[in-house]
């Protein structure tokens, strides 16, 4: 338990005959940023309101940080930092008032220039004496943000936080999660719906669909270079695949469709392919790739394949 941050077993919640969560088991090591992915629906924001204990378990039983979190409620939550759906705020106050009231609640009166800091930390310096009312969707993230480490948390609990930004929003949320991680030491549990997202920051994740995990893991093991779907768009489809039929890539086809041919390879393997096609004189369009992780993530989804 040494190196868990948080403990989830057998853990399961019902709403009359709908089981939103169904015998789930996670183990998120102390010190990681963790995916919590899913489509909407599949049970990740009802997991993370029983972790903050909004809500009951109808079974199981969750740790955090060693302790069980129903018999040490009150101790694990000062532990704890959350931001679920979109923060609140009192708009017409100032981003400092608003940060003051949230230490008080907590129980906290912090020196103004802590309070200084923590808004540098989450790039909002300059805005501090600023009405919420001005602020923008990314900005009121921020504050958010400000507000679940008020009191200093180990653990940082982020519900779909990049709902709403723009590009740069999500690029700069992302490194302040990393920063969170690498120069905070935080525990970082971050929901979200994208799994590109995921690849870029989280260490370990889980796919929950149906309210079951289905896939979980160190994502550099499972978004592996060594097992991708290549898709290949020919100019003639029909004699690509003929004289892909033909050769030494035949095993590797595993669909051919209209317009395009997907193929089961290895990305070293591609440029070897690449060759093979200019060599035959086989014009195309496009050659892309995909994870077969991505492939069984778009099908949970159902979101249209590329």
């Amino acid at each position: 338990m040494s190196s868990s941050a948080i403990s989830i077993r057998h853990l399961s919640k019902k709403f009359g005959a709908f089981s939103a969560v169904n015998d789930l088991n996670l183990e998120i090591n102390a010190g990681e940023v963790f995916g919590f992915l899913g489509p909407n629906g599949a049970g990740k924001s009802t997991t993370l309101r029983m972790l903050l204990t909004l809500i009951k378990p109808t079974a199981g039983e969750i740790f955090v940080l060693g302790k069980n979190l129903q018999e040490h409620r009150s101790e694990i939550l000062t532990q704890v930092g959350s931001i679920i759906e979109k923060p609140d705020f009192h708009l017409y106050l100032t981003g400092f008032n608003n940060l003051k009231i949230q230490a008080r609640l907590c129980g906290l009166q912090p020196a103004d220039k802590q309070l200084y800091e923590l808004f540098e930390t989450v790039g909002l310096k300059g805005r501090e004496h600023d009405k919420v009312k001005t602020y923008s969707h990314g900005m009121k993230q921020r504050l958010g943000l400000a507000q679940a480490l008020v009191h200093n948390p180990q653990i940082v609990i982020l519900d779909e936080p990049t709902t709403g930004l723009d590009p740069q929003g999500i690029i700069d949320l992302r490194l302040l999660i990393l920063r969170l991680k690498n120069e905070m030491k935080k525990t970082v549990v971050l929901s979200s719906h994208i799994l590109s997202e995921m690849e870029l920051i989280a260490d370990s994740m889980t796919i929950i669909a149906g309210g079951k995990a289905v896939v979980q893991g160190k994502v550099k093991e499972l978004l592996s270079n060594e097992d991708l779907i290549i898709v290949i768009e020919p100019q003639n489809n029909i004699l690509c695949a003929q004289e892909l039929q033909q050769s030494q890539w035949q095993q590797r086809i595993d669909v051919v469709g209209e317009s395009t041919i997907a193929m089961k390879l290895s990305k070293h393997e591609i440029p070897e392919l690449i060759k093979f096609l200019a060599d035959k004189n086989l014009g195309t369009y496009s050659v892309s790739y995909k994870r077969t992780l991505e492939d069984y993530f778009l099908k949970l989804t159902n979101q249209p394949h590329v």
